[in-house]
């Protein structure tokens, strides 16, 4: 894994690499389709969302594909994004996408713009995870299959689609008669022109062309829930607004559904993958993929076992996790409040602790966003810590990050996930630990890495961990 900054925020030294576990096995994928929990989704502009197209399709009004699905398959929760609130944004995983609250405040709440659904697919078929504007952490592209059942062993990858997002457009009016196999590779099967599929609308941003039966869709009217009440109008306020623009073209492939060899039509968005099937019924023909589903797997599951021989984070922003309480009974996630000062950073942190266990494991300072010039609180400043472990989380309570100046933190009662991250910000503010998430405080307010010296990192028992740089 390595991050890597489009614009010059990234400060500090590169640092070395750290080799981690092997990849998870491939069965796991097997797993990609499960829904993690059904909930309903968080907050009021979550819910107007998914019910503008969906709740048609749920209360039998209207029979069509879903575009978030029956219902969300998480809690709302946060991850890092660099310009959200505390470096977060507030999101919610559905089969088919994840939604998303703007980090744009001039966005008011009402507006259909304040919910955004993520890049999803180019995550996916790039690698690049996208944790802030111009952010990215570069992983391993997704071994997922775009379409269809988990264990087909014919379906294009995401990671295949990835040798597709450089060829050229078809001509409008086109027909569209490409065939991509398993690994990427593309022919012609003349064909296909029976089927009456053509390139019908060019993206000049994208340099790619929507095909006829997409953007009929993506254009198309229905029964929608708007002010209370079923109505008739555009599914889509924009006819982007869902999918974003394509990124590759259509190609038909042969895709394992219900355990059935189909001929399906496949094209990439930025945020969804659409799929044309001639023989489904009227009303699913064309259908968006779980891509939801499937990034959650990847960032939650692969992404964490994956092996990063050229690790080289030289930006700040990465995601973090711990265990969720609710999943895991005998987890005791109860950081403390807001901290104030440094000896008080260090007695909300221990002072009323019990005794427990020393823990130790294998961390790592992944990265410390230094604190700019003229940031003399250092209320900007954080260090993030990843658990490097393919299996076994490490409870963090009494472990110390200590500087060269004498400064010490004390890690309040937290425990992170095996692959995930902790955030360390050097002032003052309220921990928050939950699903998915973990930002703490140390409440020192003063620089805590002054290069060249360096902050190290001690577990309970008084072993050293890790050095950054």
């Amino acid at each position: 894994m390595r991050i890597v900054a489009l614009t010059d925020r990234a400060r500090g030294p590169v640092r070395p690499a750290h080799v981690v576990a092997v990849l998870v096995a491939v069965a796991l994928l097997l797993l990609a389709m499960v829904r993690t929990q059904a909930v309903a989704p968080d907050g009021e502009p979550f819910q107007n969302t998914w019910a503008r197209t969906d709740k048609p399709v749920a209360d039998g009004a209207v029979s069509r594909t879903w575009m978030w699905g029956p219902e969300a398959n998480t809690e709302g929760m946060f991850e890092q994004y660099l310009e959200g609130h505390n470096n977060g944004r507030f999101v919610q995983y559905y089969d088919k996408s994840r939604m998303e609250i703007t980090t744009d405040q001039s966005i008011p709440a009402d507006s259909p713009w304040f919910v955004t659904n993520g890049l999803l697919a180019t995550e996916l078929i790039t690698g690049r995870m996208q944790v802030g504007d111009d952010l990215f952490i570069v992983h391993q592209p997704a071994q997922i299959n775009v379409a269809g059942d988990p264990d087909d062993t014919n379906v294009p990858t995401y990671a295949a689609f990835g040798a597709l997002l450089d060829d050229a457009a078809l001509a409008t009016g086109a027909a569209v008669n490409w065939r991509v196999d398993r690994n990427g590779a593309v022919t012609i099967d003349p064909s296909l022109a029976s089927r009456g599929v053509t390139a019908a609308y060019y993206v000049a941003d994208t340099e790619h062309t929507v095909a006829s039966v997409f953007w009929e869709f993506m254009n198309s009217t229905g029964v929608v829930w708007e002010d209370g009440a079923f109505t008739q109008d555009s599914l889509f306020l924009n006819p982007f607004y869902a999918t974003g623009y394509p990124i590759t073209e259509a190609y038909w492939t042969t895709v394992k559904v219900g355990g059935i060899q189909q001929e399906v039509l496949v094209q990439a968005f930025q945020r969804r993958i659409l799929t044309y099937t001639p023989g489904n019924a009227e009303g699913w023909e064309v259908e968006a993929g779980n891509v939801g589903q499937h990034y959650y797997y990847w960032r939650y599951t692969l992404v964490p076992g994956e092996t990063s021989p050229t690790a080289t984070p030289t930006s700040p922003a990465t995601p973090t996790a711990t265990e969720d309480v609710a999943e895991s009974p005998t987890a005791t996630v109860t950081s403390t409040a807001t901290s104030t000062a440094t000896s008080t950073a260090t007695a909300t942190a221990t002072a009323t602790n019990t005794p427990i266990q020393g823990t130790s494991g294998y961390m790592m300072i992944e990265w410390i966003s230094q604190a700019p010039h003229g940031d003399t609180d250092a209320s900007e400043e954080y260090v993030i810590i990843r658990n490097m472990q393919q299996t076994g989380d490490i409870q963090m309570r009494n472990w110390t990050l200590r500087d060269s100046d004498g400064h010490v933190f004390t890690f309040p009662e937290v425990e992170v996930k095996a692959g995930f991250y902790i955030t360390v910000y050097m002032c003052t503010g309220q921990d928050l630990i939950g699903r998915n998430y973990a930002y703490v405080y140390a409440g020192i307010c003063e620089p805590f890495y002054t290069p060249p010296d360096e902050v190290s990192l001690w577990d309970s028992y008084g072993q050293h961990i890790d050095s950054y740089p």
